[in-house]
């Protein structure tokens, strides 16, 4: 949670379903140790019965709760890519590359804004947009 796409992700969660839905939302830290990642998964699953799991950011850590979230028939949503054919309840969050390109088009619309200079990497991530 420390980490920038961390601190996005649990602010904007929280806006969100504070928002719309009365849910409680229950967070944990892993400093970036899939051991912790692991522990703490095991722990909200035992203590705080909860129904759904986001995150984890990289491959190791999505693949170890994998495991849990399978036996605990509890989904896990994780920003990682990667396959989940033989993980039932493993969810990848992929960022949308049109509804990213319709939201800075709706930024631009929303000032007025006559010349744009967009940048980008030009890897096969940025191509797409």
């Amino acid at each position: 949670m420390e980490s920038p796409m961390g601190k996005a992700i649990h602010s904007c969660i929280t806006m969100a379903i504070s928002d719309f839905y009365a849910l409680l939302i229950h967070t944990r830290d892993s400093e970036g140790h899939p051991d912790k990642a692991l522990s703490a998964v095991y722990n909200l699953l035992k203590k705080a019965k909860v129904q759904a799991i986001i995150g984890p950011e990289t491959h190791l850590p999505s693949k170890l709760l994998s495991l849990v979230a399978d036996k605990a028939t509890v989904p896990i949503f994780s920003f990682a890519s990667l396959s989940s054919r033989e993980h039932p309840y493993l969810f990848q969050i992929k960022q949308d590359k049109s509804s990213m390109a319709k939201s800075i088009v709706a930024l631009v619309k929303s000032y007025n804004w006559m010349d744009v200079i967009f940048v980008h990497e030009d890897n096969d991530d940025g191509t797409e947009i």
